[in-house]
């Protein structure tokens, strides 16, 4: 029955909007720890290239994390695009089973 009236996705898409805060914050964390953690790396005399590595990694891992967030948000736009279409179909074909009364009516009225 949740099925039917479409109540089952919005607890998906609350998930979604919250998987979507989880990977922001995760993105923000691994921004601040690069720029934290080389600081620190630096003041306690590590090797400049120890840390550009350590660095890379991180970035790699947040720009993994900015694509997986824009996936997932450009597949919540498409799922709102296709529920906007379904709408507009029913709407549509609601229309299309009254007009015919309408018209019946009028043809009526004018005889």
């Amino acid at each position: 029955m949740l099925r039917v009236t479409g109540l089952d996705r919005e607890e998906t898409q609350e998930e979604q909007r919250e998987n979507l805060r989880a990977l922001d914050t995760r993105m923000a964390n691994l921004s601040r720890a690069i720029t934290d953690k080389t600081a620190d790396a630096l003041e306690a005399g590590l090797s400049p290239t120890l840390i550009a590595a350590a660095v890379e990694k991180l970035e790699r891992d947040r720009d993994a994390l900015v694509e997986r967030r824009s996936r997932i948000a450009e597949h919540q736009e498409r799922k709102r695009e296709r529920a906007d279409r379904r709408v507009r179909l029913s709407l549509l074909a609601r229309a299309s089973l009254t007009l015919p009364q309408i018209l019946d009516v009028e043809e009526r009225a004018t005889t």
